[in-house]
């Protein structure tokens, strides 16, 4: 999608990009995000799936790398701690300072 914005000159001052394979997209986050009264670039989708014991854990955890983290490898070990670490994200908390994260 970035080389076709870029391709037909397309402008504007946000861009917003979908992943339709959900059960449900949150609309009043999407508007709650731009009412922040922090900066930002980018804002990723607070994603979430239940374990296999049935415990809440952030879903796209593979993608996601904290600040100042960005040079350590993504193992297979790091990325299930993501799980865990970031399963705690709720509705309108503040936002939460990453490197990298789904769709970013």
């Amino acid at each position: 999608y970035m080389d076709y914005i870029e391709e037909e000159s397309i402008t504007g001052h946000y861009l917003i990009v979908v992943d339709l394979d959900v059960v449900a997209i949150d609309l009043e986050g999407i508007i709650n995000s731009f009412g922040q009264q922090r900066e930002w670039d980018a804002i990723s989708a607070n994603g979430y799936s239940t374990s296999p014991s049935l415990s809440r854990r952030y879903h796209d955890s593979y993608a996601l790398v904290e600040c100042g983290l960005q040079g350590i490898a993504q193992t297979e070990t790091k990325i299930q701690e993501n799980q865990h670490q970031f399963s705690f994200l709720k509705k309108r908390i503040p936002l939460i300072n990453i490197y990298s994260a789904f769709g970013v």
